[in-house]
């Protein structure tokens, strides 16, 4: 569509078996990532389920790749890097205990996962699509793909849902008997 949103012209369509959950485009527009959930039905009632799986679709050939969770597993929370070839989404098993998996789109060989000791509360890319932050039941962590090693102090309270912010600071939610507090953290490079 304009900008005027005035006309519109159907540009390609994609028929799909499953019913689409969530939508994410990469940063650089090249991807697509679909969570799905499988069911015969298009209702509300399903968009309530988990997502059995996700599509990552190429929207410069229309070739379309999938991951599917293991039995019993569902997908959710997902986050493209910065720079759009690398894909991070959150896979829950039965038992609600996550793991982070990362596709690498331009190097398939190329991936890894991430298996908090506790439980997942939260995580968000670098800026520079170097490393991942989250946090393991209130300690946070990072899983680095290139560069300097990067810690945080650790603290008797709980730090979650850890957001990077492009100046490289990190902002995340304090959580102490209490009271909550939004916290700005700087990371320590090694």
């Amino acid at each position: 569509t304009n900008r005027d949103g005035k006309s519109n012209k159907l540009l390609s369509t994609m028929p799909l078996a499953l019913l689409v959950k969530h939508m994410l485009w990469s940063p650089d527009g090249h991807y697509l990532a679909l969570t799905v959930v499988s069911g015969t039905t298009s209702t509300l009632t399903a968009l309530s389920k988990p997502a059995d799986a996700l599509y990552v679709v190429d929207m410069q050939t229309h070739t379309m790749q999938t991951f599917t969770a293991p039995n019993g597993s569902s997908i959710a929370n997902l986050e493209w890097s910065p720079n759009g070839k690398n894909l991070v989404y959150e896979q829950v098993n039965t038992a609600g205990k996550s793991l982070l998996q990362e596709v690498n789109l331009t190097k398939p060989a190329d991936h890894f996962s991430v298996t908090p000791q506790r439980q997942l509360l939260g995580w968000s890319w670098s800026p520079d699509g170097r490393a991942i932050v989250y946090s393991d039941g209130g300690a946070l962590q990072t899983h680095v793909l290139h560069g300097q090693t990067i810690t945080f102090p650790q603290t008797s309270s709980k730090l979650v849902s850890p957001f990077w912010l492009k100046n490289g600071t990190i902002l995340c939610v304090q959580v102490n008997q209490s009271a909550n507090t939004l916290e700005l953290l700087s990371p320590n490079k090694k």
